[in-house]
């Protein structure tokens, strides 16, 4: 952006039309907006009504807004640069997490990723009227409809438990029902009975999940100190938290938070101390110390102690008696140093250590770090031998594998072998005496697990450990003798029949925003993106076909990367519901070929619809708005564009790419690309997108992927889709702009701050007519604040002309400025008349002035001085005067002749009362000659020095000879 002026010369009667000049060339053209907000269906906040957002309106409580006649509505007037764009909104409060903001989302006036009004082109004084969280354009309110809602009393039992205490004195339940806000429902305990209540008003309906806090001082009262998660059976699947629906009688909720009672019951056993004891002599100890990390600190982490230098780590603390701890032990501060428990001596979920304690003290035996006994006792290990039977399979080129479980890998990474040819593959390994876990095999090395065997449905099949098979505790040398995909205990493998499957879902009345595709484990491993679905004919209904086994098949339909939600109640009779997971199932005949009914996306019936429904996108401002559609599919596009800062990620790489459920996790695809064109290390893509989306970074197609983890665990807040342990995903909306970093919730200045230097401008007015007293202040205007009045202002303290000022700016940064004078005459805005650079030294030489030319420019280095006579490409500006000493004019500080010599210097005896006066001389060269005068005191040359000389003297005394 550049800003331009003129230099004028102000001289004799044309000053007047020349400050004229000034004004209509350099002052910025403005626009008063006056906004009418009328509040009536708002109880409106007792910290006021305020103008905010968007890049120039700043904060909830940065612009107040007033309702100075008591109408409801509250107004304020506020002066833009014309013309103007831009987005803001308006809040009710002074609310600093925004929850005061109005909710205009998905109506026709909401704008952008945070759903802000539009000021679109303002170029005239304009008048906006409308009314809080409606898009009304008279100022009129609609009746807001009607939201039915029930109160829900929360009735928490803090008796028996360690909080509230001194530093956490509060408590509260917090939830999804304000976005897990701190304080979602303070609660009290007016009658000290140790039950804390407190209520809500929540929507009908509605399914709600929260936590218990303690908060208080030590937390500094965020609503958020220690908090109690749900487990068991009172935690919603998939999580660690407790949950409700609203009814309409409403809610009364009862519960005691260390547990899912109702109340909480007295701990009959004194605490009792637990001393952990763990043996780094094999792994070495980090310098940065060793960590025990636990529920009993609610899976905090905390330092231990090896006092006598043995290796052995310590730490005790004290627990509730007759209760189970879970705890892992880390080498170094940090989850990403926590210890692989092996699955001998670790929980069937998360694999965590685990120890009962009873009424006495007890003192965990140390354990080698990461090992189930000490570093110098002898492991008993059995001979493990897995055998698979492949005679109904084609074997992979790749090989067969033992997979699956926390302990075998991946595809490829436990290679079976038939070396005698007879079609049974084996491998055997070493294992752990009290070993379990989970296993698979898989007929090649895939690396989306679309060869491992399908054992859905069948006795063997975990249903919900993806179907893996399950080795119970070893206890001696064991043999395990089956068949691929199926359960014999034999080695023996039943005949496998085939047959054709067509499988067909109708997305006509489902907006598709992306591929269709269509997952299971017989079909591709439950790969969500792996296998599209094709609608050649374009009549939104979408096929695939296959060749499957005799048998029965699980799968879903996927949309634009999102699985299809199927009710088990509602879905019955074409689903199978195990555990948590409700899917498509069919059983297929062998030799019977198939072709599936045409069903709806999420149903197990066809779409209804009617005659002249045409389904599409009805938004306007949508990518794929169709004009003809007069039903919404929901399949609307927005052009979403994700910016990834690479320059911090701390690895090599060679392309970079986004992925998430939208696109079934897509690895190294065209579409996914993002390029740095460039060169300044920022990968940018545009793509279409719909609804919210959740994504994350990877490069060279999944060989590194972004971390997240740590910055949740450490209140990070850009990766809300995470269990705080496995993953953390980002998530926007279709039609924003995402600026991230690679690998952190930071900026890459903020992992690498960037060096600050101070920049000094030397700017020299001398003989430019300024500053005065209309313009009697010098400043820098530049790029590094959008071209803001008052850039840099700058000072004269020593009054030789020369106005100087400090910027700070980072090193290496280019930037461009001008000079300006301002004062009384432009009301100060730092904008009066500016000094623009001459072709010779402008950033732009071949543009003109107010194009991009006619700036000064400069890249930000330790201890540079910007120096240059305002208006000009040197650095200090010239002295006009007579540069010739042999004219009467001469001035010694002249540094440009003017022209002013006009006096040739004739030297003489100045003085007329000198003998040797020389009339014509004008400059004195010291040669006048006196006659000497023996009685000076004789005023009247009469030989004597008397009263006449002396009244001669009187009648001149006090005389201004000048």
């Amino acid at each position: 952006m550049e800003f331009f002026g003129k230099q004028l010369l102000m001289k004799n009667v044309y000053l007047l039309f020349s400050l004229l000049a000034i004004a209509t060339v350099s002052f910025a053209q403005t626009a008063s907006v006056t906004f009418n907000l009328n509040m009536a269906n708002e109880v409106v906040a007792e910290s006021g009504v305020y103008l905010a957002g968007g890049a120039d309106w700043g904060n909830p409580g940065d612009n107040p807004m007033l309702d100075e006649d008591g109408d409801g509505i509250y107004s304020i007037t506020v002066e833009v640069n014309t013309p103007y764009t831009g987005n803001y909104t308006f809040t009710n409060g002074a609310c600093g997490d925004w929850s005061c903001k109005e909710n205009i989302e998905g109506q026709d006036c909401a704008d952008g990723q945070w759903s802000d009004r539009l000021l679109s082109d303002i170029s005239e004084n304009t008048v906006i009227s409308t009314c809080f969280a409606q898009c009304t354009t008279d100022g009129s309110c609609s009746a807001p409809p009607p939201v039915e809602t029930a109160d829900v009393t929360f009735n928490i039992d803090m008796n028996y438990q360690d909080f509230p205490t001194a530093d956490y004195d509060a408590v509260a339940v917090n939830g999804s029902w304000n976005g897990w806000q701190g304080w979602g429902v303070a609660l009290a305990d007016d009658d000290a009975d140790g039950i804390w209540t407190g209520t809500i008003a929540l929507e009908i309906g509605l399914t709600y999940e929260y936590v218990v806090s303690t908060t208080g001082a030590a937390d500094g009262y965020s609503g958020w100190g220690f908090v109690y998660n749900a487990g068991g059976e009172c935690a919603l699947a998939g999580t660690a938290n407790f949950f409700f629906t609203t009814s309409a009688e409403g809610n009364v909720v009862n519960l005691c938070p260390s547990g899912c009672g109702e109340t909480c019951s007295p701990v009959t056993e004194d605490p009792v101390n637990l001393t952990f004891n763990v043996d780094m002599n094999v792994a070495g100890a980090n310098p940065a110390g060793i960590f025990v990390a636990g529920d009993f600190i609610a899976w905090d982490f905390t330092q231990m102690a090896d006092e006598d230098g043995d290796g052995v780590f310590s730490y005790t603390h004290s627990v509730p008696a007759n209760s189970t701890v879970q705890f892992k032990y880390m080498n170094g501060p940090g989850w990403d140093f926590v210890e692989n428990v092996p699955a001998a001596c670790g929980t069937a979920e998360f694999f965590n250590r685990s120890v009962e304690v009873g009424v006495v003290d007890v003192v965990v035996d140390a354990v080698c770090y990461a090992a189930c006994v000490g570093c110098d006792t002898e492991v008993v290990q059995h001979e493990v031998t897995f055998m698979v039977n492949m005679a109904n399979e084609e074997v992979a080129e790749t090989g067969v594998y033992l997979a699956g479980g926390a302990y075998f890998g991946v595809p490829g990474d436990n290679q079976m072998m038939d070396d005698d040819g007879d079609g049974v593959y084996a491998i055997s390994m070493m294992l752990d005496e009290g070993f379990a876990g989970h296993y698979a095999f898989t007929n090649g090395a895939c690396g989306d697990w679309s060869c491992k065997e399908n054992l859905a449905g069948q006795e063997c099949g975990d249903a919900a450990n993806y179907n893996d098979r399950f080795l119970p505790a070893i206890e001696g040398p064991t043999t395990i003798n089956t068949c691929f995909a199926q359960c014999s205990t034999d080695g023996s493998c039943s005949s496998v029949s085939e047959a054709s499957v067509t499988f067909q879902v109708d997305m006509s009345t489902s907006g598709v925003t992306g591929a269709v595709t269509i997952f299971g484990a017989s079909l591709n491993g439950w790969n969500a993106g792996a296998t599209p679905m094709t609608d050649e004919d374009g009549d939104g209904i979408y096929e695939f076909t296959t060749v499957l086994a005799s048998g029965g098949h699980e799968f879903k339909y996927v949309n634009s990367g999102t699985e299809e939600s199927l009710d088990p109640e509602l879905t019955a009779e074409c689903t199978l519901t195990t555990g948590p997971y409700t899917n498509r199932y069919i059983t297929v005949e062998g030799g019977v070929d198939m072709v599936l009914e045409v069903v709806c996306f999420e149903s197990c019936s066809a779409c209804d619809t009617n005659e002249g429904d045409v389904y599409g996108c009805m938004d306007s401002t949508a990518s794929n708005y169709n004009e003809a559609a007069n039903l919404d599919d929901g399949s609307c596009l927005y052009s979403t564009t994700f910016n990834v800062d690479m320059s911090c990620s701390g690895i090599e790489f060679t392309t970079v790419y986004v992925t998430g459920p939208w696109c079934g996790w897509c690895a190294a695809e065209d579409y996914n690309f993002l390029s740095d064109d460039d060169g300044d290390g920022i990968h940018s893509l545009t793509i279409d997108l719909a609804g919210t989306i959740e994504y994350k970074y990877m490069v060279d197609g999944w060989a590194h992927q972004e971390d997240l983890v740590d910055d949740m665990q450490n209140g990070g807040e850009c990766a809300p889709v995470t269990d705080f342990a496995g993953y953390a995903n980002r998530l926007t909306d279709a039609g924003s702009t995402n600026n991230d970093a690679y690998g952190t919730c930071l900026t890459c200045d903020e992992v690498n701050p960037p060096a600050i230097v101070d920049v000094m401008f030397d700017i020299d007015m001398n003989g430019t007519g300024y500053p005065n007293a209309d313009f009697d202040n010098v400043v820098v205007n530049g790029s590094w604040n959008g071209w803001g009045g008052w850039g840099v202002t700058l000072a004269d303290a020593d009054g030789d002309g020369v106005w100087s000022g400090t910027l700070a700016l980072e090193e290496g940064a280019a930037f461009e400025f001008v000079i300006a004078v301002t004062g009384p005459l432009d009301g100060y805005s730092g904008w009066g008349s500016v000094f623009n650079a001459p072709a010779e030294c402008s950033t732009n030489p071949e543009a003109p002035i107010g194009a991009g030319g006619g700036n000064y420019g400069a890249t930000a280095a330790e201890g540079l001085v910007v120096a240059y006579c305002a208006g000009s490409c040197v650095a200090t500006c010239p002295i006009l005067g007579c540069m010739d000493p042999f004219f009467a004019e001469f001035d010694l500080y002249a540094t440009e002749d003017d022209g002013s010599c006009m006096t040739s210097v004739v030297f003489g005896c100045m003085y007329e009362s000198a003998e040797n006066y020389t009339a014509a001389a004008n400059t004195d060269d010291g040669s006048c000659e006196f006659v000497d005068n023996a009685c000076p005191g004789d005023l009247d040359g009469d030989g004597l020095v008397a009263t006449p000389d002396l009244l001669s003297f009187l009648s001149v005394f006090g005389t201004d000879c000048n």
